[in-house]
């Protein structure tokens, strides 16, 4: 069986979406061939049995973009008709090629991870045949429709991991992109008392903005916090590569996370190298601490957590360290969700 794939990146080096590559290069294991139609320019080693095709989608440039898209779609949607497509976080394209696919009898599944809705999924919804998503609360449509099939996260590396943090935890740090909802300024100000009390306790702060709007965020985030109180314990560092985040997380005691929406991967990837982990996400707090907030509560819910760090014993830490670790290999595995994922495309 053959499989249409869109997506926006199959560079290993992109900042959000450098774990398309690795899904796309996972799910040639089980088709005879996969076609990718991408948004970015590829620019990177070719995987056997993938052909890629980018439609350089520019944002802003509405009329260019579909007009790319369907010069390079349609072709291969009639050469995939009656087949499947996979749309991997493209509920965009996922609406553009409706339409055509439809009348192909191909049939089309799309992932969708995001708490927030969009109005492409509200109108693809009732013309896909399935939404695939990590979690039930990843997805703000609910259905027969909609499969949770968790997080696709390497766990390779967790199973040969032997250094636990240093306990207490002194170096605490966060990884995604610089954006007003990750509420790294709560993070900070949640930090602060406690590096009060501990002048060893840093913060290093991975990741860069992702548009011009989260670019003004980004540099007022740093002028607020560039201050004597802040500067010398609170650092930002940029971007990092997926392969350099075993390396730094390594480096780490300890991860802080606020994002209020759905499971962040970068979560679960903590909890694989075996840090400590607090967080308000609503998500993490069901699935892995059996509690919930509301959203008004995040300061409040962050520096509980930070309390209890600082009061339990190292044995008790590990133990949580160890089991969070569990729940994350049973439900979050690379393997696992391509497995799932897979039986879906085949099956449904």
């Amino acid at each position: 069986m053959e499989l249409l794939v869109f997506n926006y990146s199959m560079n290993r080096d992109s900042q959000v979406f450098s774990h398309q590559r690795t899904v796309v290069r996972q799910l040639s294991k089980h088709f005879s061939h996969i076609d990718v139609i991408t948004a970015e320019a590829f620019q990177d080693s070719a995987i056997d049995g993938v052909s890629v095709y980018s439609t350089n989608w520019i944002a802003g440039r509405k009329i260019r973009n579909i007009v790319n898209f369907y010069r390079i779609a349609i072709p291969l949607l009639l050469k995939h008709k009656g087949g499947k497509i996979f749309s991997h976080m493209t509920e965009v394209q996922t609406a553009l090629s409706l339409p055509i696919s439809k009348l192909l009898g191909i049939k089309h599944f799309l992932w969708y991870a995001h708490k927030s809705a969009s109005r492409f999924l509200y109108f693809s919804y009732p013309q896909v045949d399935g939404v695939v998503t990590s979690t039930p609360g990843s997805c703000p449509i609910s259905g027969n429709k909609v499969f949770p099939i968790g997080q696709a996260v390497d766990t390779k590396l967790s199973k040969q991991i032997t250094k636990l943090p240093e306990l207490p935890p002194k170096k605490w740090y966060h990884v995604g992109r610089i954006d007003p909802s990750k509420n790294l300024d709560l993070i900070i100000e949640a930090l602060l008392p406690f590096h009060k009390k501990n002048s060893e306790i840093t913060l290093d702060l991975y990741g860069a903005p992702s548009s011009k709007k989260t670019n003004n965020y980004f540099e007022a985030l740093k002028q607020r916090f560039s201050t004597p109180e802040y500067s010398s314990w609170v650092f930002f560092h940029g971007s990092i590569s997926h392969e350099r985040l075993s390396e730094i997380s390594l480096k780490h005691d300890a991860f802080i996370h606020a994002f209020w929406g759905s499971l962040d991967k970068a979560l679960v990837e903590a909890i694989l190298h075996k840090r400590i982990v607090i967080s308000s996400n609503p998500e993490y707090l069901r699935e892995f601490c059996n509690s919930a907030i509301q959203e008004k509560e995040i300061s409040q819910e962050l520096n509980r957590q930070l309390e209890e760090i600082y009061s339990f014993s190292s044995e008790r830490l590990i133990n949580d360290i160890q089991k969070k670790n569990k729940v994350a290999l049973r439900e979050h595995s690379l393997e696992e969700w391509i497995s799932r994922l897979t039986y879906i495309l085949r099956s449904k």
